[in-house]
């Protein structure tokens, strides 16, 4: 699954409106195989830290994470949603 530079939503009121709130992120593992893998990319520090601390708090690991937005052009991480 690929997730690219989706509306960050920054607002609390807005929440369930994040393409990788905790809704849409059980949507996604419920889809995946056993080898499936979730791309995020995205220009939004918010929501790439957003993204991480729910996958870290959910278990799942993070394949790559670039966290340097100065070094690329854009934040990007993979993520490896296992089936439990």
């Amino acid at each position: 699954i690929w997730i690219t530079f989706p509306d960050p939503q920054i607002k609390f009121q807005r929440t369930k409106h994040r393409m990788t709130n905790s809704s849409f992120m059980k949507k996604y593992h419920h889809i995946l195989n056993e080898e499936g893998i979730m791309n995020l990319k995205t220009d939004s520090e918010f929501m790439h830290g957003y993204t991480l601390g729910l996958l870290h708090g959910a278990g799942h690991e993070v394949l790559y994470a670039n966290h340097t937005v100065y070094k690329n052009q854009y934040l990007y991480a993979n993520y490896h949603m296992k089936k439990a």
